[in-house]
């Protein structure tokens, strides 16, 4: 995630260079697991909370709660623009 320009949820960004956008974050939220409400968070996020394998995305739900919020906590959007970034270096290399 980092490689590719993700940073941790807000608050747990220390000691790391200035995000490249205002969305680039893990995410923590509250979902239903079937029998309570529990705290969870997504791949860049830190403890607290149940890790999940998905990074933020205001597009995609987990246990029916959005895994992201647009224009706040999106690394797949980052994800998706630096990817093109990366593989072209990569073909580069070749």
């Amino acid at each position: 995630g980092h490689n590719l320009g993700c940073h941790h949820e807000r608050g747990n960004t220390y000691n790391s260079a200035d995000p490249m956008d205002d969305y680039g974050y893990g995410q923590r939220f509250y979902a239903n697991n079937g029998e309570e409400r529990c705290l969870y968070r997504t791949i860049m996020a830190y403890a607290p909370g149940r890790s999940i394998g998905h990074f933020s995305n205001p597009k995609v739900e987990y246990n029916g709660s959005l895994t992201g919020l647009a224009n706040r906590t999106d690394n797949a959007k980052v994800i998706n623009e630096t990817a093109k970034i990366v593989a072209s270096n990569s073909e580069r290399l070749q």
